[in-house]
């Protein structure tokens, strides 16, 4: 009965000293440990690996390292180099020039550390370029010799931008052109890139590709080291539909530009167009602070009428095709402070302009019969017959407040 407990008591032992020897090597810092505790027949042994075994460039690596079988007052001597794939456990060979080379003289090789007694932290490592490396790891001591070896693949690093901007994907609307450009860093002296639209490439460039027309395509650029290290970036392009949308009557002519300026209480119209919509009758939808604007199915290409404009007004479009949607906008900014008009119009409306009405250049036969409120008048010496008519019946549709500034209220105020 007491040998059958003391076999389970054996057994719990083991499995605890198991765990916690486990648990002790963990990968998650860089440390070279000694076992300072004596058993019998103890035996010099090491651990070695990488964290991680494969990195991108300029990422650092961790070497992971345990020593065991020291005894008390036992020292070591601990050599690493960063890439030496020969077998020996001979130092002096090893830290020849044309075999592994001597850490001890060129710290950018590893690093010597003789006659180690107790825990040292190994730095982490980075190396100079992309490539496949074999660390190695020699311990010497009591007579012994040991070395381990570990692998670590380093990438070059790509960044392969579309029209700028690094992304994963990238919507381009159909027709457009497209800017490929990238950089290489890190790639091994007799490293080559090879792209999936054009061939080989240089580790550094830039690339338009003209009226883009397919729905979906990835762009991919493979940039591979002479030891066979590798490393792709690819960038997922879909091509969109083209949208514009403009405001028929922008005084500063600035169409498409995303901005329109128009007279308080005045009205225009709204066209857009669009291309790589497909066959659907009502492929785009109205989006913005217009009720009846938004929420309005449309078809490609179109107008749309407004009138009454009292407040800057947002317009959007959005559009949909077999590669994706995509949208334009432009805001309609009522301008309450200056009205400006040109061209041959019959116009009848009130017009609140605070600070001037102004009849732009090359205007002939503007009627404005109405009511009107301005500080200032300017007529361009260039225009001719353009008449203002004075109907009171107007005058409640000002706004509350508005009043009178320096027109006359007679039946014809101002003729030119």
């Amino acid at each position: 009965m007491n040998n059958h407990k003391a076999k389970i008591s054996i057994i719990v032992s083991t499995v605890i000293i198991v765990a916690l020897g486990l648990l002790w090597f963990r990968f998650d810092e860089s440390i070279l440990a000694l076992t300072n505790q004596e058993t019998p027949n103890m035996v010099l042994g090491a651990e070695f690996a990488i964290s991680p075994a494969e990195v991108i460039y300029p990422n650092a690596v961790v070497f992971k390292t345990r020593i065991e079988g020291i005894k008390v007052g036992e020292t070591v001597n601990f050599t690493y180099w960063l890439n030496c794939p020969d077998e020996s456990i001979d130092f002096n060979h090893l830290s020849k020039k044309e075999v592994c080379g001597d850490p001890a003289q060129d710290p950018s090789l590893g690093k010597r550390l003789i006659g180690i007694n107790g825990v040292i932290n190994i730095p982490s490592q980075s190396y100079s370029q992309s490539g496949k490396y074999t660390a190695k790891i020699l311990i010497e001591g009591r007579g012994d010799k040991i070395e381990r070896r570990s692998t670590v693949m380093v990438k070059p690093k790509i960044d392969l931008k579309v029209n700028g901007v690094y992304d994963t994907s990238a919507n381009i609307p159909i027709g457009s052109d497209l800017l490929l450009s990238w950089e290489v860093l890190g790639l091994s002296k007799n490293g080559k890139c090879l792209s999936s639209w054009g061939g080989e490439k240089q580790p550094k460039g830039t690339e338009t590709l003209r009226g883009l027309n397919i729905s979906n395509t990835d762009y991919s650029l493979t940039c591979t080291g002479s030891d066979g290290s590798s490393n792709t970036d690819t960038v997922k392009v879909t091509s969109v539909p083209k949208v514009s949308i403009r405001y028929k009557d922008d005084l500063n002519s600035s169409q498409n530009s995303g901005e329109a300026k128009a007279v308080f209480g005045s009205g225009s119209a709204l066209i857009w167009e669009s291309s790589g919509t497909g066959n659907a009758p009502t492929p785009c939808l109205g989006k913005g602070t217009d009720p009846l604007w938004d929420g309005k199915q449309l078809p490609a290409n179109g107008s749309f009428e407004i009138s009454g404009l009292s407040s800057s007004t947002n317009y959007a479009i959005e559009c949909v095709g077999d590669g994706g949607k995509n949208e334009a906008s432009i805001l309609v900014k009522v301008n309450k402070g200056n009205c400006a008009f040109q061209g041959d119009n019959e116009i009848n409306a009130v017009f609140f302009c605070q600070n001037k009405l102004a009849v732009l250049s090359n205007s002939d036969n503007i009627n404005f019969t109405g009511s009107y409120v301005a500080s200032d008048f300017n007529i361009s010496t260039i225009s001719k017959n353009i008449h203002f008519y004075y109907q009171p019946n107007l005058d409640q549709n000002w706004p509350p407040g508005f009043k009178y500034l320096s027109l006359p209220s007679t039946q014809e105020t101002k003729n030119k």
